[in-house]
């Protein structure tokens, strides 16, 4: 820990003392050095050559705030951003691009965290190491890092995105204890902001699917329906094409899909309560009327979630 500290400290000084030899500060250090960052300096230097030791010395102030973040100091974090460091900074090498933000989570430092979101990181940032990966936003709910979370969101982190397997920031917070006052508050912010989107969540989409495939084989009742057979057939037939644009994630073209594909259920023998593999057609409709309303980028009520 302490040579890391050292080695911060080392490349800091090294490109301060270069900077002094261009006799670039002269009255720097009579003004804060947060008011006036190294990269306002470095633009200072003649153009010739100007541009290749700005990115040299930016290269270096980004490569140490992420060992300051690895050491845990949000003392040096706050140094080298004052410095010029980019809150976006990201590993660099050979199958290393986490950012700063996402190793300060990863490291469980939810107060380097806070400073890097509010010194302007990706908010939207992943996280990609041996085999984990995840978003920003889905790791702060991993740790249950309510305050993160609520930053991430106001800064615009996007809510929807999931972690590449299919699970995106509130099926996470679902896996957390029920009932505790900072989870329901997590899952609050999280519904909030998707609802603020427009946008299903993984959860939404899930039991979209779940009732379309329910009843993507009912046969037609022919105790209530002279034609039900083929009324079911043009049912089916129509909620089979939506199936197919939903698992592409397509809601535009599911909606387009669906040329009335309730009421031919209906025709075919069925009423609102009738129930096909667990669902009813009531299901069936609320959740043809989520697909239109997706598509149209309308908010889906989260009624349409409970049984």
């Amino acid at each position: 820990m302490i040579s890391w500290a050292g080695h911060i400290m080392s490349e800091v000084v090294t490109m301060m003392n270069e900077i002094r030899k261009k006799k670039i500060i002269a009255g720097w250090h009579r003004e804060s050095p947060a008011k006036k960052p190294m990269v306002e300096v470095i633009s200072t230097i003649g153009t010739k050559g100007r541009s290749a030791r700005a990115q040299e010395r930016q290269l270096k102030l980004n490569d140490c705030l992420i060992e300051a973040v690895d050491y845990h100091s949000i003392e040096l974090v706050e140094m080298l951003l004052d410095l010029g460091a980019e809150a976006t900074a990201s590993e660099r090498g050979p199958g290393r691009s986490n950012t700063a933000l996402v190793n300060a989570i990863a490291e469980q430092q939810p107060e380097i965290a806070k400073l890097l979101i509010e010194r302007g990181a990706d908010v939207n940032s992943w996280c990609d190491y041996e085999g984990y990966v995840n978003t920003a936003l889905g790791m702060a709910v991993e740790n249950g890092y309510v305050e993160i979370v609520r930053l991430l969101i106001e800064k615009g982190a996007d809510p929807t995105k999931d972690n590449g397997a299919g699970k995106c920031p509130l099926d996470f917070a679902e896996t957390k204890p029920a009932g505790l006052d900072w989870v329901e508050e997590m899952k609050d912010l999280l519904r909030s902001a998707i609802r603020l989107r427009g946008k299903p969540s993984n959860e939404m989409k899930m039991r979209i699917t779940s009732v379309l495939t329910a009843w993507s084989g009912a046969p037609g009742n022919p105790s209530k329906s002279d034609n039900a057979a083929q009324q079911a057939s043009i049912a089916r037939k129509q909620i089979a094409e939506m199936l197919v644009h939903l698992i592409k994630g397509d809601f535009a073209s599911a909606a387009k899909a669906n040329k009335g594909a309730w009421a031919d259920m209906s025709d075919a023998g069925y009423d609102g309560e009738d129930r096909h593999n667990g669902y009813s057609l009531n299901d069936l409709r609320k959740a043809l009327q989520a697909v239109d309303n997706i598509a149209g980028g309308k908010i889906v009520s989260e009624d349409f979630l409970k049984e």
